[in-house]
């Protein structure tokens, strides 16, 4: 034992040790995905990428492959006007991340969305068939 340490009459001690995990963060260039749009308009976001930090045990982090990552662009309450001139608006950027593992930050936070009406071209008309050519008899 220790010169400076003396025992004391005490057969059970109780220790308490509070053991957290290692967290770090880590960074991913992330795909840009639009979510809840409508079948008559067309998304067109002014970046393809972002880069996403996210955060949470080590564990976890070593896991994740930035390929398997995507960041949501809700594009729900965005509509093309009615004259069908586009409409732009800056959408927050969230991500669908596994349990334990959360976004600290996305660059950039809001991502520049344009909006226009779905243009549908017109049925084209089938070639009418004239009437039958007649042959002559022979």
């Amino acid at each position: 034992m220790p010169s400076a340490v003396v025992p004391v009459d005490v057969s059970t001690v109780q220790v308490t040790i509070e053991v957290r995990p290692v967290t770090a963060t880590r960074y991913f260039e992330v795909g840009l995905r639009v979510i809840n749009a409508t079948p008559d308009a067309v998304y067109t976001p002014s970046a393809d990428q972002i880069l996403i930090t996210v955060g949470g045990s080590t564990a976890e982090l070593d896991r994740l492959s930035g390929a398997s990552l995507v960041a949501d662009l809700d594009v729900a309450n965005l509509t093309a006007s009615a004259s069908e001139v586009p409409v732009t608006a800056e959408v927050p950027v969230t991500a669908d991340l596994p349990a334990g593992v959360t976004l600290v930050s996305a660059s950039p936070a809001r991502v520049l969305v344009t909006v226009a009406a779905r243009v549908t071209a017109p049925p084209v008309a089938s070639p009418s068939s004239g009437p039958p050519s007649s042959s002559p008899a022979g």
